[in-house]
């Protein structure tokens, strides 16, 4: 059992991730994306001003980000 206050940091919905790093167990909250994901992530990159490479090397750091549960930074 997760502990109440860890259970809501971590924003933690029904599923988590237990991963062994170090001697030591992590656990992360699996966040689903919707199928449109990759389209509105584009958009809203695209909206911040990034093109080029420079917007392929930021789609695939803030995809990452988002699989990783982490919040992602634009």
């Amino acid at each position: 059992m997760i502990p109440k206050e860890y259970y809501d940091t971590l924003n933690i919905g029904e599923e988590v991730t237990i991963e062994l790093h170090e001697g030591q167990l992590v656990i992360k909250p699996v966040f689903k994306v919707d199928e449109d994901f990759a389209e509105n992530l584009l958009e809203e990159l695209i909206a911040a001003g990034f093109n080029g490479e420079e917007l392929v090397a930021k789609f695939k750091e803030v995809k990452q980000q988002v699989l990783n549960g982490e919040k992602p930074y634009l």
